[in-house]
């Protein structure tokens, strides 16, 4: 079995959201609990911006934050 198919698998099992976003702010895992929190598959969630997750208002409230991660 391939390593990153190992690593969902696990990631998974987590009781825990799990969310990876890029420096672009795209999507780039979410395990199943994360997904399922927003309404979606993981699969839907892959590669998207987070403002399309979150939408504009909740974006926009919560960027400095997210800006501020990044530091």
């Amino acid at each position: 079995m391939k390593k990153q198919k190992i690593e969902k698998r696990i990631l998974n099992q987590i009781p825990a959201l799990i969310g990876y976003w890029n420096r672009e702010l795209k999507n780039a895992y979410s395990n199943q609990l994360y997904a399922e929190f927003f309404g979606k598959s993981p699969n839907k969630i892959e590669g998207i911006h987070i403002r399309d997750l979150l939408g504009l208002e909740l974006y926009e409230q919560n960027l400095p934050y997210i800006l501020a991660a990044l530091e």
